[in-house]
């Protein structure tokens, strides 16, 4: 069975801190998501932990808009106007934390689900 390390880095507010979690390729699932429309929030099932690793904003350019990421109800990211790509984030979110987007244009989120 071949195992992987994970790095994740969590910071809170001026203090960082980093941990490592050990997994294997039956306890990881790739997760697209559209924080798009009505139905734009994603809640981290129980037992789960996510890690997105890439953001897309696709926002309009006619005027100055912004759309911010957030999990529950923090800001972690902001985009303005055109199409916006975060890549290699790594921002992590908790079992039952919530993942959403507001603002203008729509929202991608690629990343895993890490059984814990």
């Amino acid at each position: 069975m071949k195992k992987y390390i994970l790095f994740v880095f969590f910071a809170a507010l001026a203090n960082v801190a980093s941990s490592q979690i050990v997994i294997n390729s039956q306890n990881v699932e790739s997760i697209t998501h559209s924080l798009t429309g009505a139905t734009t929030a994603y809640t981290v099932p129980q037992g789960k932990m996510l890690v997105i690793t890439n953001v897309v904003f696709n926002i309009s350019t006619t005027d100055t808009y912004s759309a911010t990421l957030s999990i529950d109800g923090n800001s972690v990211l902001r985009a303005t106007n055109g199409v916006t790509h975060f890549t290699d984030v790594n921002i992590t979110a908790g079992e039952q934390e919530v993942v959403d987007r507001s603002g203008w244009g729509t929202c991608v989120i690629n990343g895993y689900l890490v059984t814990l």
